[in-house]
Protein backbone atom coordinates (compact mmCIF):
# COMPACT_ATOMS: atom_id res chain seq x y z
CA UNK A 1 0.00 0.00 0.00
CA UNK A 2 1.29 3.41 -0.92
CA UNK A 3 2.23 5.46 2.08
CA UNK A 4 0.72 8.77 1.00
CA UNK A 5 2.46 10.64 3.75
CA UNK A 6 5.92 9.41 2.67
CA UNK A 7 5.05 9.90 -1.00
CA UNK A 8 4.08 13.51 -0.62
CA UNK A 9 7.05 14.22 1.61
CA UNK A 10 9.43 12.82 -1.03
CA UNK A 11 7.56 14.59 -3.82
CA UNK A 12 7.71 18.01 -2.19
CA UNK A 13 11.29 17.53 -1.05
CA UNK A 14 12.15 16.81 -4.64
CA UNK A 15 10.47 19.97 -5.82
CA UNK A 16 12.26 22.02 -3.19
CA UNK A 17 15.60 20.54 -4.25
CA UNK A 18 14.81 21.28 -7.90
CA UNK A 19 13.91 24.89 -7.16
CA UNK A 20 17.02 25.35 -5.06
CA UNK A 21 19.20 24.38 -8.01
CA UNK A 22 17.61 26.93 -10.33
CA UNK A 23 17.58 30.68 -10.20
CA UNK A 24 14.65 32.00 -8.20
CA UNK A 25 15.23 35.64 -8.89
CA UNK A 26 13.25 35.81 -12.10
CA UNK A 27 9.97 34.39 -10.88
CA UNK A 28 9.89 34.30 -7.07
CA UNK A 29 11.03 37.86 -6.46
CA UNK A 30 8.23 40.04 -7.79
CA UNK A 31 7.77 43.74 -7.13
CA UNK A 32 4.12 44.39 -6.27
CA UNK A 33 3.99 47.66 -8.13
CA UNK A 34 0.21 48.02 -7.91
CA UNK A 35 -0.14 47.06 -4.24
CA UNK A 36 0.19 49.09 -1.06
CA UNK A 37 2.62 47.56 1.42
CA UNK A 38 4.24 48.84 4.62
CA UNK A 39 7.49 49.19 2.69
CA UNK A 40 6.15 51.39 -0.10
CA UNK A 41 3.35 53.31 1.60
CA UNK A 42 4.83 55.57 4.26
CA UNK A 43 6.64 57.89 1.88
CA UNK A 44 4.84 61.10 0.96
CA UNK A 45 3.76 63.95 3.22
CA UNK A 46 0.12 63.00 2.63
CA UNK A 47 0.73 59.38 3.57
CA UNK A 48 2.54 60.31 6.77
CA UNK A 49 -0.26 62.72 7.68
CA UNK A 50 -2.78 59.92 7.23
CA UNK A 51 -0.67 57.64 9.41
CA UNK A 52 -0.67 60.36 12.07
CA UNK A 53 -4.45 60.76 11.87
CA UNK A 54 -4.71 57.00 12.38
CA UNK A 55 -2.73 57.46 15.61
CA UNK A 56 -5.37 59.89 16.90
CA UNK A 57 -8.21 57.59 15.90
CA UNK A 58 -8.14 55.08 18.82
CA UNK A 59 -9.00 57.91 21.23
CA UNK A 60 -12.40 57.92 19.54
CA UNK A 61 -12.93 54.16 19.61
CA UNK A 62 -16.02 52.68 21.24
CA UNK A 63 -13.83 51.37 24.05
CA UNK A 64 -12.31 54.80 24.57
CA UNK A 65 -13.81 58.28 24.75
CA UNK A 66 -16.56 57.62 22.24
CA UNK A 67 -18.50 55.65 24.82
CA UNK A 68 -17.20 53.66 27.75
CA UNK A 69 -13.78 54.99 28.74
CA UNK A 70 -14.86 58.35 30.12
CA UNK A 71 -17.54 56.56 32.13
CA UNK A 72 -15.38 53.74 33.49
CA UNK A 73 -12.73 56.17 34.73
CA UNK A 74 -15.19 57.57 37.28
CA UNK A 75 -16.50 54.26 38.55
CA UNK A 76 -13.71 53.68 41.02
CA UNK A 77 -14.44 56.95 42.82
CA UNK A 78 -17.02 58.26 45.27
CA UNK A 79 -18.75 60.35 42.61
CA UNK A 80 -20.91 57.66 40.99
CA UNK A 81 -22.34 54.19 41.43
CA UNK A 82 -24.19 51.73 39.24
CA UNK A 83 -26.99 49.28 39.90
CA UNK A 84 -26.94 45.52 39.98
CA UNK A 85 -28.65 44.33 36.82
CA UNK A 86 -27.44 47.26 34.72
CA UNK A 87 -24.85 46.68 32.01
CA UNK A 88 -22.01 47.85 34.25
CA UNK A 89 -23.67 46.28 37.27
CA UNK A 90 -23.64 42.97 35.44
CA UNK A 91 -19.91 43.42 35.08
CA UNK A 92 -19.70 44.22 38.81
CA UNK A 93 -18.47 47.79 38.53
CA UNK A 94 -18.94 49.37 41.97
CA UNK A 95 -22.48 48.10 42.40
CA UNK A 96 -24.16 49.85 45.29
CA UNK A 97 -23.90 47.75 48.46
CA UNK A 98 -22.15 45.00 46.52
CA UNK A 99 -18.83 43.62 47.72
CA UNK A 100 -17.89 42.14 44.35
CA UNK A 101 -16.90 45.24 42.40
CA UNK A 102 -14.31 45.30 39.67
CA UNK A 103 -11.51 46.69 41.80
CA UNK A 104 -11.93 44.11 44.52
CA UNK A 105 -11.24 41.24 42.18
CA UNK A 106 -7.57 42.06 41.96
CA UNK A 107 -5.29 42.17 38.97
CA UNK A 108 -4.98 38.43 38.44
CA UNK A 109 -8.64 37.94 37.60
CA UNK A 110 -9.44 35.15 35.17
CA UNK A 111 -12.42 37.02 33.74
CA UNK A 112 -12.46 39.09 30.59
CA UNK A 113 -14.21 42.20 31.94
CA UNK A 114 -15.55 45.15 30.06
CA UNK A 115 -12.08 46.66 29.77
CA UNK A 116 -11.12 43.82 27.45
CA UNK A 117 -14.49 43.20 25.82
CA UNK A 118 -15.03 46.85 25.01
CA UNK A 119 -11.46 47.36 23.98
CA UNK A 120 -9.98 49.89 26.40
CA UNK A 121 -6.73 47.98 26.82
CA UNK A 122 -6.53 47.05 23.15
CA UNK A 123 -7.45 50.56 21.99
CA UNK A 124 -4.63 52.06 24.04
CA UNK A 125 -2.09 49.65 22.57
CA UNK A 126 -3.54 50.21 19.12
CA UNK A 127 -2.80 53.90 19.56
CA UNK A 128 0.74 53.19 20.80
CA UNK A 129 1.40 50.88 17.85
CA UNK A 130 0.23 53.50 15.34
CA UNK A 131 2.44 56.13 16.96
CA UNK A 132 5.40 53.75 16.74
CA UNK A 133 4.74 53.16 13.05
CA UNK A 134 4.83 56.91 12.40
CA UNK A 135 8.06 57.33 14.36
CA UNK A 136 9.66 54.32 12.66
CA UNK A 137 8.68 55.23 9.10
CA UNK A 138 9.18 58.99 9.22
CA UNK A 139 13.02 58.99 8.87
CA UNK A 140 12.79 57.03 5.58
CA UNK A 141 9.92 59.06 4.17
CA UNK A 142 10.06 62.07 1.85
CA UNK A 143 9.60 64.32 4.90
CA UNK A 144 12.12 62.93 7.42
CA UNK A 145 12.53 66.29 9.15
CA UNK A 146 8.83 67.03 9.62
CA UNK A 147 8.99 67.98 13.29
CA UNK A 148 5.24 68.40 13.68
CA UNK A 149 4.45 64.86 12.58
CA UNK A 150 7.08 63.52 14.95
CA UNK A 151 5.94 65.78 17.77
CA UNK A 152 2.29 64.84 17.52
CA UNK A 153 3.15 61.13 17.40
CA UNK A 154 5.29 61.49 20.53
CA UNK A 155 2.56 63.45 22.32
CA UNK A 156 -0.06 60.82 21.53
CA UNK A 157 2.22 57.98 22.55
CA UNK A 158 2.87 59.69 25.88
CA UNK A 159 -0.88 60.17 26.36
CA UNK A 160 -1.60 56.50 25.69
CA UNK A 161 1.20 55.37 27.99
CA UNK A 162 -0.10 57.70 30.73
CA UNK A 163 -3.51 56.02 30.45
CA UNK A 164 -1.83 52.64 30.90
CA UNK A 165 0.03 53.87 33.98
CA UNK A 166 -3.22 55.15 35.45
CA UNK A 167 -5.08 51.88 35.02
CA UNK A 168 -2.63 48.97 35.20
CA UNK A 169 0.39 48.06 37.28
CA UNK A 170 1.85 45.91 34.50
CA UNK A 171 2.14 46.33 30.78
CA UNK A 172 4.39 46.07 27.80
CA UNK A 173 6.67 48.99 26.90
CA UNK A 174 6.52 49.12 23.11
CA UNK A 175 8.43 51.76 21.15
CA UNK A 176 9.47 52.22 17.53
CA UNK A 177 12.60 50.23 18.34
CA UNK A 178 10.91 46.98 19.40
CA UNK A 179 7.34 47.08 18.05
CA UNK A 180 8.08 44.36 15.50
CA UNK A 181 9.28 41.93 18.17
CA UNK A 182 7.09 38.87 18.59
CA UNK A 183 7.18 38.68 22.37
CA UNK A 184 7.91 41.59 24.70
CA UNK A 185 7.82 40.76 28.42
CA UNK A 186 5.44 42.36 30.88
CA UNK A 187 7.04 44.89 33.18
CA UNK A 188 5.90 47.39 35.77
CA UNK A 189 4.06 50.28 34.14
CA UNK A 190 6.34 52.54 36.15
CA UNK A 191 8.89 51.77 33.42
CA UNK A 192 6.68 53.74 31.03
CA UNK A 193 7.35 56.97 32.94
CA UNK A 194 10.79 57.57 31.34
CA UNK A 195 9.27 57.12 27.85
CA UNK A 196 6.50 59.61 28.64
CA UNK A 197 8.91 62.16 30.04
CA UNK A 198 11.43 61.74 27.24
CA UNK A 199 8.81 62.10 24.49
CA UNK A 200 7.22 65.22 25.97
CA UNK A 201 10.48 66.89 26.94
CA UNK A 202 11.88 66.32 23.46
CA UNK A 203 8.84 68.05 21.94
CA UNK A 204 9.38 71.05 24.18
CA UNK A 205 13.16 71.20 23.83
CA UNK A 206 13.03 71.08 20.02
CA UNK A 207 9.75 73.05 19.76
CA UNK A 208 8.37 70.42 17.42
CA UNK A 209 4.80 71.73 17.65
CA UNK A 210 3.18 75.13 17.14
CA UNK A 211 1.82 77.20 20.00
CA UNK A 212 -1.93 77.47 20.46
CA UNK A 213 -1.89 81.05 19.17
CA UNK A 214 0.27 80.36 16.10
CA UNK A 215 -1.39 80.81 12.74
CA UNK A 216 -0.43 77.31 11.60
CA UNK A 217 -2.01 75.55 14.59
CA UNK A 218 -4.89 73.27 13.60
CA UNK A 219 -7.74 72.93 16.07
CA UNK A 220 -7.97 69.55 17.75
CA UNK A 221 -4.32 68.65 17.37
CA UNK A 222 -1.52 68.69 19.91
CA UNK A 223 0.52 71.85 20.43
CA UNK A 224 3.20 73.13 22.79
CA UNK A 225 0.70 74.02 25.51
CA UNK A 226 -1.05 70.63 25.38
CA UNK A 227 2.38 69.05 25.74
CA UNK A 228 3.20 71.20 28.76
CA UNK A 229 -0.16 70.36 30.35
CA UNK A 230 0.19 66.62 29.82
CA UNK A 231 3.75 66.59 31.18
CA UNK A 232 2.60 68.64 34.18
CA UNK A 233 -0.22 66.19 34.91
CA UNK A 234 2.24 63.33 34.56
CA UNK A 235 4.56 64.98 37.10
CA UNK A 236 1.69 65.56 39.54
CA UNK A 237 0.64 61.93 39.24
CA UNK A 238 4.27 60.99 39.91
CA UNK A 239 4.36 63.15 43.04
CA UNK A 240 6.62 65.82 41.53
CA UNK A 241 4.72 69.14 41.86
CA UNK A 242 7.95 71.15 41.69
CA UNK A 243 8.47 69.91 38.11
CA UNK A 244 4.85 70.55 37.15
CA UNK A 245 4.75 74.16 38.37
CA UNK A 246 6.87 75.92 35.70
CA UNK A 247 5.06 74.07 32.90
CA UNK A 248 1.65 75.16 34.17
CA UNK A 249 2.86 78.70 34.81
CA UNK A 250 4.07 78.92 31.21
CA UNK A 251 0.61 77.97 29.92
CA UNK A 252 -1.09 80.59 32.10
CA UNK A 253 1.43 83.27 31.15
CA UNK A 254 1.00 82.52 27.44
CA UNK A 255 -2.53 83.99 27.59
CA UNK A 256 -3.57 81.32 25.10
CA UNK A 257 -6.61 80.16 27.06
CA UNK A 258 -9.55 81.50 29.04
CA UNK A 259 -12.53 80.15 30.94
CA UNK A 260 -15.89 80.02 29.16
CA UNK A 261 -19.41 80.37 30.68
CA UNK A 262 -20.30 77.46 32.91
CA UNK A 263 -23.27 76.37 30.78
CA UNK A 264 -20.89 75.80 27.84
CA UNK A 265 -18.48 73.50 29.68
CA UNK A 266 -18.42 69.99 28.13
CA UNK A 267 -21.06 70.98 25.58
CA UNK A 268 -21.21 71.56 21.84
CA UNK A 269 -21.08 75.31 22.48
CA UNK A 270 -17.80 74.77 24.30
CA UNK A 271 -16.15 72.46 21.79
CA UNK A 272 -12.66 73.68 20.87
CA UNK A 273 -13.26 76.87 22.82
CA UNK A 274 -10.76 79.09 24.57
CA UNK A 275 -10.91 76.69 27.53
CA UNK A 276 -9.99 73.63 25.49
CA UNK A 277 -6.37 72.58 25.94
CA UNK A 278 -6.89 69.12 24.44
CA UNK A 279 -10.08 67.24 23.70
CA UNK A 280 -11.18 64.21 21.71
CA UNK A 281 -12.93 65.39 18.57
CA UNK A 282 -16.48 64.22 17.87
CA UNK A 283 -18.20 64.79 14.54
CA UNK A 284 -21.91 65.30 13.91
CA UNK A 285 -21.67 62.97 10.91
CA UNK A 286 -22.73 59.36 10.99
CA UNK A 287 -19.82 57.15 9.93
CA UNK A 288 -19.25 53.50 9.22
CA UNK A 289 -21.69 50.83 8.12
CA UNK A 290 -23.84 51.56 11.17
CA UNK A 291 -23.66 54.30 13.81
CA UNK A 292 -22.26 51.77 16.29
CA UNK A 293 -18.96 51.24 14.50
CA UNK A 294 -15.91 53.45 14.11
CA UNK A 295 -14.28 54.76 11.01
CA UNK A 296 -10.52 55.17 10.95
CA UNK A 297 -10.75 58.90 11.55
CA UNK A 298 -9.19 61.37 13.94
CA UNK A 299 -12.67 62.10 15.28
CA UNK A 300 -15.49 59.80 16.28
CA UNK A 301 -18.41 59.88 13.81
CA UNK A 302 -20.43 60.78 16.90
CA UNK A 303 -20.43 59.89 20.57
CA UNK A 304 -22.49 57.26 22.35
CA UNK A 305 -21.96 58.72 25.82
CA UNK A 306 -25.61 59.72 25.97
CA UNK A 307 -27.02 56.24 25.49
CA UNK A 308 -24.66 54.93 28.15
CA UNK A 309 -25.45 57.42 30.91
CA UNK A 310 -28.56 59.36 29.84
CA UNK A 311 -31.85 59.04 31.77
CA UNK A 312 -33.78 55.80 31.42
CA UNK A 313 -37.01 57.70 30.74
CA UNK A 314 -35.56 58.74 27.38
CA UNK A 315 -34.62 55.16 26.53
CA UNK A 316 -30.98 55.47 27.62
CA UNK A 317 -29.25 53.08 30.03
CA UNK A 318 -28.26 55.44 32.89
CA UNK A 319 -25.34 53.17 33.74
CA UNK A 320 -23.81 55.54 36.26
CA UNK A 321 -25.65 57.56 38.87
CA UNK A 322 -24.24 60.52 40.84
CA UNK A 323 -23.90 59.79 44.54
CA UNK A 324 -25.73 61.84 47.18
CA UNK A 325 -22.30 62.63 48.60
CA UNK A 326 -21.23 64.35 45.38
CA UNK A 327 -24.50 66.25 44.99
CA UNK A 328 -24.31 67.50 48.58
CA UNK A 329 -20.81 68.87 47.93
CA UNK A 330 -22.20 71.68 45.77
CA UNK A 331 -23.03 74.92 47.54
CA UNK A 332 -26.44 76.54 47.17
CA UNK A 333 -25.40 79.13 44.58
CA UNK A 334 -22.97 76.93 42.64
CA UNK A 335 -24.20 76.85 39.04
CA UNK A 336 -22.18 73.73 38.29
CA UNK A 337 -24.74 71.51 40.00
CA UNK A 338 -27.61 72.43 37.66
CA UNK A 339 -25.32 72.31 34.62
CA UNK A 340 -23.67 69.00 35.44
CA UNK A 341 -26.42 66.99 37.18
CA UNK A 342 -30.13 66.38 36.60
CA UNK A 343 -32.26 66.43 39.76
CA UNK A 344 -35.94 65.70 40.14
CA UNK A 345 -38.02 68.09 38.02
CA UNK A 346 -35.09 69.50 36.04
CA UNK A 347 -35.78 69.88 32.30
CA UNK A 348 -33.97 67.41 30.03
CA UNK A 349 -32.32 69.75 27.49
CA UNK A 350 -32.81 67.59 24.42
CA UNK A 351 -36.36 66.44 25.25
CA UNK A 352 -38.71 69.40 24.83
CA UNK A 353 -41.19 69.66 27.65
CA UNK A 354 -39.79 66.61 29.50
CA UNK A 355 -38.48 66.88 33.06
CA UNK A 356 -36.31 64.39 34.88
CA UNK A 357 -38.24 62.02 37.14
CA UNK A 358 -36.16 60.93 40.09
CA UNK A 359 -36.68 57.60 41.84
CA UNK A 360 -35.10 55.66 44.68
CA UNK A 361 -32.96 53.79 42.15
CA UNK A 362 -32.11 56.86 40.06
CA UNK A 363 -32.14 59.90 42.36
CA UNK A 364 -29.94 61.87 39.98
CA UNK A 365 -28.62 61.66 36.43
CA UNK A 366 -25.41 62.87 34.81
CA UNK A 367 -26.07 65.87 32.55
CA UNK A 368 -22.51 66.95 31.82
CA UNK A 369 -21.43 65.99 28.32
CA UNK A 370 -24.83 64.79 27.04
CA UNK A 371 -26.76 68.02 26.49
CA UNK A 372 -26.77 67.84 22.70
CA UNK A 373 -28.58 64.65 21.83
CA UNK A 374 -31.43 62.35 22.68
CA UNK A 375 -30.93 58.63 23.07
CA UNK A 376 -33.02 57.79 20.00
CA UNK A 377 -33.56 60.44 17.36
CA UNK A 378 -35.39 60.14 14.08
CA UNK A 379 -32.30 60.09 11.89
CA UNK A 380 -30.25 57.29 13.38
CA UNK A 381 -31.89 55.97 16.54
CA UNK A 382 -28.54 55.31 18.12
CA UNK A 383 -28.13 57.65 21.07
CA UNK A 384 -25.48 59.70 19.33
CA UNK A 385 -24.46 63.17 20.35
CA UNK A 386 -21.71 65.52 19.39
CA UNK A 387 -19.92 66.95 22.44
CA UNK A 388 -16.15 66.61 22.26
CA UNK A 389 -14.61 64.93 25.30
CA UNK A 390 -12.22 67.28 27.15
CA UNK A 391 -9.04 65.56 28.34
CA UNK A 392 -7.45 68.78 29.64
CA UNK A 393 -9.29 72.06 30.24
CA UNK A 394 -7.86 75.44 31.20
CA UNK A 395 -9.72 75.19 34.51
CA UNK A 396 -7.57 72.13 35.21
CA UNK A 397 -4.42 74.08 34.36
CA UNK A 398 -5.42 76.76 36.87
CA UNK A 399 -6.25 74.30 39.66
CA UNK A 400 -3.20 72.12 39.02
CA UNK A 401 -0.99 75.19 39.18
CA UNK A 402 -2.69 76.38 42.36
CA UNK A 403 -2.00 72.97 43.87
CA UNK A 404 1.72 73.23 43.11
CA UNK A 405 2.07 76.63 44.86
CA UNK A 406 -0.23 76.22 47.87
CA UNK A 407 2.73 76.42 50.23
CA UNK A 408 5.11 78.65 48.29
CA UNK A 409 2.62 81.26 47.09
CA UNK A 410 -0.81 80.79 48.74
CA UNK A 411 -2.00 84.25 47.67
CA UNK A 412 -1.52 83.36 44.01
CA UNK A 413 -3.05 79.94 44.55
CA UNK A 414 -6.16 81.48 46.09
CA UNK A 415 -6.51 83.89 43.17
CA UNK A 416 -6.35 81.03 40.65
CA UNK A 417 -8.89 78.93 42.55
CA UNK A 418 -11.16 81.96 42.76
CA UNK A 419 -11.04 82.36 38.99
CA UNK A 420 -12.65 78.96 38.67
CA UNK A 421 -15.13 79.68 41.47
CA UNK A 422 -16.13 83.05 40.02
CA UNK A 423 -17.16 81.33 36.80
CA UNK A 424 -18.97 78.60 38.77
CA UNK A 425 -21.00 81.13 40.76
CA UNK A 426 -21.81 83.34 37.78
CA UNK A 427 -19.60 86.29 38.59
CA UNK A 428 -17.67 88.16 35.92
CA UNK A 429 -14.71 88.89 38.17
CA UNK A 430 -12.97 87.50 41.22
CA UNK A 431 -13.65 90.79 42.98
CA UNK A 432 -17.40 90.24 42.63
CA UNK A 433 -17.02 86.71 44.01
CA UNK A 434 -15.15 88.02 47.05
CA UNK A 435 -17.69 90.80 47.61
CA UNK A 436 -20.47 88.19 47.62
CA UNK A 437 -18.71 86.14 50.29
CA UNK A 438 -18.21 83.14 47.96
CA UNK A 439 -14.42 83.07 47.70
CA UNK A 440 -12.42 79.94 48.44
CA UNK A 441 -11.31 81.58 51.69
CA UNK A 442 -14.95 82.11 52.70
CA UNK A 443 -15.72 78.52 51.79
CA UNK A 444 -12.90 77.00 53.80
CA UNK A 445 -13.73 79.23 56.76
CA UNK A 446 -17.33 78.01 56.73
CA UNK A 447 -16.19 74.39 56.46
CA UNK A 448 -13.30 74.73 58.91
CA UNK A 449 -10.86 73.06 56.50
CA UNK A 450 -7.40 73.79 55.12
CA UNK A 451 -6.77 75.48 51.81
CA UNK A 452 -5.57 72.16 50.38
CA UNK A 453 -8.81 70.44 51.42
CA UNK A 454 -10.79 73.29 49.90
CA UNK A 455 -8.86 72.85 46.65
CA UNK A 456 -9.72 69.15 46.65
CA UNK A 457 -13.41 69.99 46.99
CA UNK A 458 -13.10 72.46 44.13
CA UNK A 459 -11.52 69.89 41.83
CA UNK A 460 -14.24 67.38 42.67
CA UNK A 461 -17.04 69.78 41.72
CA UNK A 462 -15.33 71.16 38.64
CA UNK A 463 -14.25 67.87 37.06
CA UNK A 464 -16.96 65.42 38.11
CA UNK A 465 -17.72 62.90 35.33
CA UNK A 466 -14.53 63.75 33.42
CA UNK A 467 -12.52 60.78 34.66
CA UNK A 468 -10.18 62.62 37.05
CA UNK A 469 -11.64 62.08 40.53
CA UNK A 470 -10.42 58.53 41.12
CA UNK A 471 -6.84 59.37 40.19
CA UNK A 472 -6.93 62.53 42.32
CA UNK A 473 -8.00 60.50 45.35
CA UNK A 474 -5.27 57.94 44.73
CA UNK A 475 -2.43 60.43 44.24
CA UNK A 476 -3.47 62.43 47.31
CA UNK A 477 -3.52 59.26 49.43
CA UNK A 478 -7.21 59.88 50.17
CA UNK A 479 -8.67 56.75 48.61
CA UNK A 480 -7.88 54.65 51.68
CA UNK A 481 -9.62 57.23 53.90
CA UNK A 482 -12.65 57.83 51.67
CA UNK A 483 -15.81 56.63 53.41
CA UNK A 484 -17.67 55.53 50.29
CA UNK A 485 -14.70 53.72 48.80
CA UNK A 486 -13.85 51.91 52.03
CA UNK A 487 -17.49 50.88 52.41
CA UNK A 488 -17.21 49.31 48.99
CA UNK A 489 -14.17 47.36 50.18
CA UNK A 490 -11.52 49.40 48.35
CA UNK A 491 -8.05 48.32 49.35
CA UNK A 492 -4.94 49.81 47.76
CA UNK A 493 -3.03 46.55 47.63
CA UNK A 494 -5.78 44.86 45.60
CA UNK A 495 -8.05 47.45 44.04
CA UNK A 496 -5.73 50.24 42.88
CA UNK A 497 -5.37 48.80 39.36
CA UNK A 498 -7.57 47.09 36.82
CA UNK A 499 -7.02 43.41 36.03
CA UNK A 500 -5.16 42.66 32.83
CA UNK A 501 -7.21 41.00 30.08
CA UNK A 502 -6.86 37.25 30.48
CA UNK A 503 -6.06 36.75 26.80
CA UNK A 504 -2.96 38.90 27.19
CA UNK A 505 -1.87 36.93 30.23
CA UNK A 506 -2.32 33.70 28.26
CA UNK A 507 -0.34 35.07 25.32
CA UNK A 508 2.56 36.41 27.34
CA UNK A 509 3.95 34.05 29.97
CA UNK A 510 6.02 36.81 31.56
CA UNK A 511 3.01 37.97 33.62
CA UNK A 512 4.18 38.49 37.19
Amino acid sequence: MLNCSKFFKKYFLGLILLFSLTSCEDWLTVDLVDSVTPDNYYKSKEQMDKALIAAYSPLANMGMYRQIFGVVLDLGSDDVFTLEGSFLGYMNYNVANDDENLFKRGRKTTETEVIAGYGIYNSIYEGIMRCNIVLDKLPDSEVPDDAQIEGEARFLRALYFRHLMNLWDQGVVITEENYNDIAIPFTSTSNMAPVIEADLKLILEKEMLPHATDGNFQTGRANIETTQALLARHYLYQGMPEKAEPLLAAIIESNSYALIPIDQVFSVAGDNSSESVFEVQVSDAIGGSTPWFDDNKASAPSSLRNNFIGPTQTGAWQNIIPTHDLVNTFEANDLRKQNFILSDGDPIPYEEGVNYRASDAFPYCVLKGIKSGAYANAENGSGQHTENFPIIRYADVLLMHAETILSSNPTKAIEEINQVRARAFGYATVQELIAAGESIEDYRARKGISLFEALKHERRKEFCFEGLRYFDLVRWGDAEKNTIMTQRGWNKSKERYYPLPQEDINFNDSFL
